[in-house]
């Protein structure tokens, strides 16, 4: 389920993955239809929803498995055959993180700086001087935060030189390099992850355990890394935030 923003009309997407006789892996998008805007967004509401596309299509509800994301009025909705998207999940978990940084205010002060330094730079039409282009964090998008912090470090030395020859190096006071160094790699592992497990063209029901038992360890390691170089309050607060992802992906 989601909401545009333009008009804010809700709408319901059901895709349905299955085996053909020759052991082929198909996807199809089965519907997607506005959710009437009368209806509260209700367990109950969701279930009729998606029982009458089923009964649309001929699907045997009791012969399928339901895979969605982790909102309360969902699971409540699926008391069918039932697996948690392990996507959502993932990103449940990068939020969670995310916003929960006011005991790591290195961290977080270069986040905000990335974020107000793409977007100045696309106000400031500065963008068609960079070889490859700063790329924006979008909450509802996955990996996105990867993709800002990455795309700010790969650039830096250009945006430096542009910024500094307008008299503007300012802008990227709060942009620890070094920090940016060390902290691009965390998001990274999570990146690789969800990109494997969305994969719709084979098997991904076995995967979801090993990339947890993968990223714990990078977390771990990573950890003990950074607790060895000479940034004690950088360290400290890269320490925390891998050991509070390693917590909040136990959690879920």
């Amino acid at each position: 389920m989601w909401t545009e923003s333009y008009r804010q009309k809700s709408y319901i997407t059901l895709n349905v993955h299955y085996i053909t006789d020759e052991w082929k892996l198909v996807e199809r998008v089965t519907a997607t239809t506005e959710f009437n805007p009368d209806m509260r967004h209700t367990s109950v509401n969701i279930k009729q929803v998606v029982s009458n596309v089923l009964a649309e299509f001929g699907i045997d509800q009791s012969k399928a498995v339901f895979v969605t994301d982790r909102g309360a009025n969902v699971l409540a909705a699926m008391d069918w055959k039932h697996i948690s998207c392990s996507d959502h999940m993932l990103n449940t978990v990068l939020t969670t993180l995310f916003n929960s940084l006011d005991k790591c205010p290195c961290i977080k002060a270069l986040l905000v700086g990335s974020k107000e330094l793409v977007r100045y730079f696309k106000k400031a039409g500065l963008m068609r001087h960079l070889n490859t282009a700063l790329k924006q964090e979008v909450a509802t998008r996955w990996n996105t935060m990867f993709y800002l912090l990455e795309s700010v470090l790969s650039n830096s030395n250009q945006v430096h030189h542009i910024l500094t020859t307008r008299g503007e190096g300012y802008r990227m006071a709060a942009v620890d390099k070094p920090l940016l160094e060390t902290i691009v790699p965390f998001p990274q592992v999570v990146k690789a992850a969800s990109l494997e497990l969305e994969a719709t063209a084979k098997p991904t029901l076995h995967l979801p355990l090993p990339w947890f038992r993968k990223i714990l360890q990078h977390c771990h390691s990573r950890s003990l890394v950074t607790s060895a170089v000479p940034t004690p309050v950088n360290c400290r607060c890269h320490s925390w935030s891998l050991v509070t992802l390693a917590t909040e992906l136990q959690l879920h």
